[in-house]
C-alpha cells in the first residue's frame, strides 16, 4: 500500500536505480579496463570485475557532482565552481581523501605569508642541525 509522503515512489526510484547500474554503466569499460591495466600490480581483471569498478566509479562521482551542486546552489549559482568542488571535499567526509587534490582557494596574500612562514621554519630547523 502507498503511503501518503510518497516514500514507495522514493524506495521504487532506489529500486530502478539499483537495477539500471546492475545492468548498464555509462563510462566506456575498454576505457576503465585500460586504466586498470595501467597498474603494474595487477597482471589480469575480469571483466565482472571491471564492470563493477566502472559502475562504482560512475556511482561515485555523481554523489560528487551532486554535492558540488548542492554547494553551488547554496551561493545562487548557475554552474559549479572549483570552489564548490573544493568545498564539497571539505565539508564531506567521505571525500576528504582528496584533500590534497582539491586544496579549497586561499587568497594570494595568505598563502605568501605561509609560504615566508613555512620557509622560515624551513631555517631555523636547517640552522639547529649544523
Amino acid at each position: 500500500m502507498p503511503s501518503v509522503d510518497g516514500a514507495d515512489d522514493d524506495h521504487d526510484m532506489v529500486s530502478d536505480a539499483k537495477y539500471k547500474a546492475s545492468t548498464s554503466s555509462t563510462f566506456p569499460q575498454t576505457r576503465v579496463k585500460r586504466i586498470i591495466k595501467e597498474d603494474k600490480d595487477i597482471m589480469n581483471c575480469q571483466n565482472d570485475a571491471v564492470f563493477a569498478v566502472t559502475v562504482a566509479t560512475e556511482l561515485f562521482l555523481q554523489k560528487f557532482a551532486e554535492m558540488a551542486y548542492n554547494q553551488a546552489r547554496k551561493r545562487n549559482a548557475k554552474s559549479i565552481a572549483y570552489g564548490d568542488v573544493a568545498s564539497a571535499v571539505q565539508m564531506t567526509e567521505r571525500f576528504r581523501f582528496l584533500e590534497d587534490v582539491v586544496p579549497p582557494t586561499v587568497p594570494l596574500r595568505k598563502a605568501l605569508k605561509q609560504r615566508e612562514t613555512l620557509q622560515k621554519s624551513e631555517e631555523q630547523q636547517h640552522d639547529e642541525e649544523e
